[in-house]
């Protein structure tokens, strides 16, 4: 009889350690899944790109062959759009997803190239996060540089009461 409890303890034992390490993994990928593909970071990716070509301003960023920062919620301060319009791109868009969602915003705009090297210049910008950081190595190795797009538009969203805790999307344009 104690011969058949240490054999049934066993196998149920093991069949709970394997249940446990697939849990584990299915629920660290959907974690992942949730904090880069961002349901309101998509929807604000896209209205930004819609602004950025009612505005016509899209032609001159891929032009100029620029990568980097294009707006933050409340910081007129930016690396590629000129902020000299009446109604810029915070008072049009971001500040209505800050407030909605109580975070920091960051959107990035990026050459679609067959390298990584325009990610690598994102990733080399001063004020960028190191979560931020590890999202460019997210998609450097998940993004196919070989398919046609022109551009992508990467947004950033910090929570406000955890600066750890940022959600992100990756718009790619054609």
């Amino acid at each position: 009889m104690l011969g058949e409890v240490v054999v049934v303890s066993s196998v149920v034992a093991a069949v709970l350690v394997t249940m446990f390490i697939a849990i584990n993994r299915l629920s660290s990928a959907y974690e992942t899944r949730n904090t880069y593909y961002d349901i309101d970071a998509a929807y604000l990716a896209g209205e930004v790109n819609d602004y950025l070509i009612r505005k016509k301003i899209i032609n001159n960023l891929i032009e100029n062959a620029s990568s980097g920062l294009i707006s933050a919620a409340g910081d007129r301060s930016s690396d590629l759009l000129e902020q000299q319009e009446e109604e810029n791109l915070d008072d049009a868009i971001l500040l209505k997803f800050k407030d909605t969602n109580n975070c920091n915003l960051k959107v990035y705009f990026s050459l679609f190239a067959s390298d990584t090297d325009t990610l690598e210049k994102l990733r080399g910008l001063n004020y960028v996060t190191n979560t931020f950081k590890d999202y460019i190595d997210y998609l450097q190795g998940n993004i196919d540089f070989t398919e046609d797009y022109t551009y992508m538009i990467i947004v950033e969203m910090q929570d406000r009461n955890n600066y750890d805790n940022c959600r992100y999307y990756c718009l790619k344009v054609r």
